[in-house]
Formats: structure tokens, C-alpha cells, sequence
């Protein structure tokens, strides 16, 4: 996996990490991890995720996924996944994480729930 960009929006209120490539070695975990613990210590709750480049996830990845969104939703904030591809989206669906992880067409709809 890469992180592609990585940059703070609404005054310093919600980081925004775009990815590409596939989610599934344990560094992937390491580096999904550290974008969390590192705003997290900086009182930074609201993250912003864009899925549009990463065309595969294994079980690890997933498992990292639901572990950040519990230590997120602990701390007082909010994680929204955007522009997933139509497999990824299926393999949330599949695996009902849908329903655990806060998942939006667009970043403009996921940036109003991270508002609301």
C-alpha cells in the first residue's frame, strides 16, 4: 500500500489520508496505525479516508481497519471511508464492516458527517 497524500483540514480539526495499491503486508498495518497514533497524540479525532486507489484488502488489513475505528470512536472521533471501488465496497459488505465503519460515495459527503 502507499500512502499518497496525507494533509490537515477545517483548521487543524480532521486529517485526510488518500491510499492506492493493495492493503495486506503487516508494514500496510504499521503504516495504517501510525496515522492514527500520530493525530491522535496531536488531539486530531476526525480522519477522512480515501479508498479510490487501493484495489485490494486481505483480513489483516480489515482486522487494522476495525482496531483504529474502535480506538477512534473511544477517543471522540470519527472515521469516514470515501470512493471505495465497487470490490472493496463488496468485501465491506461481505464481511458486514459496513456497519461498523462510516462509508461515503464522495468526500464531500463524507467531510459533512465528520462535521455533523
Amino acid at each position: 500500500m502507499e500512502l499518497v497524500s496525507i494533509e490537515t483540514l477545517d483548521d487543524g480539526t480532521v486529517t485526510k489520508a488518500s491510499f492506492s495499491g493493495k492493503m495486506a503486508a503487516s508494514s500496510d498495518n504499521t503504516l495504517f496505525k501510525n496515522i492514527f497514533d500520530e493525530n491522535l497524540e496531536k488531539d486530531i479525532k476526525f480522519f477522512l479516508l480515501n479508498f479510490a486507489g487501493v484495489n485490494f484488502i486481505n483480513s489483516s488489513a480489515l482486522g487494522r481497519i476495525i482496531l483504529d475505528v474502535k480506538r477512534v470512536n473511544e477517543a471522540g472521533g470519527k472515521i469516514a471511508i470515501y470512493d471505495l471501488q465497487k470490490d472493496i465496497l463488496e468485501l465491506f459488505k461481505i464481511t458486514h464492516l459496513n456497519k461498523k465503519v462510516n462509508i461515503f460515495d464522495n468526500e464531500s459527503e463524507a467531510l459533512e458527517f465528520l462535521k455533523s
